[in-house]
């Protein structure tokens, strides 16, 4: 893991592997993903079209990880990560 991401929790890594969600698109999301803050210190970070274009200005083509979210605790752990376009659910929810 990077920088960005210390770790993936025990959680994390069983739904990655649920969802075949790679290190490499955990990594792209806290990238170049949107952060949505979320309760508990956390936050959320979401590929979405606008993401999507964002990269692709700086030669990176992320178009494959549309719709990846990736929830980061404060200490930078990876909390969980999910597939969903629903920004307002993450919201919401806080989730």
């Amino acid at each position: 893991m990077s920088g960005r991401v210390k770790r993936l929790s025990r959680h994390a890594r069983q739904r990655q592997a649920d969802r075949g969600i790679t290190n490499e698109e955990v990594e792209l999301a806290v990238r170049f993903g949107r952060r949505i803050p979320q309760a508990g210190n956390r936050a959320a970070y979401l590929i979405s079209a606008a993401e999507v274009t964002f990269a692709r200005r700086r030669g990176v083509d992320i178009s494959e990880q549309l719709g990846t979210v990736v929830v980061l605790a404060a200490d930078r752990t990876v909390v969980t990560v999910i597939r969903s376009l629903d920004e307002g659910r993450l919201r919401r929810w806080g989730w």
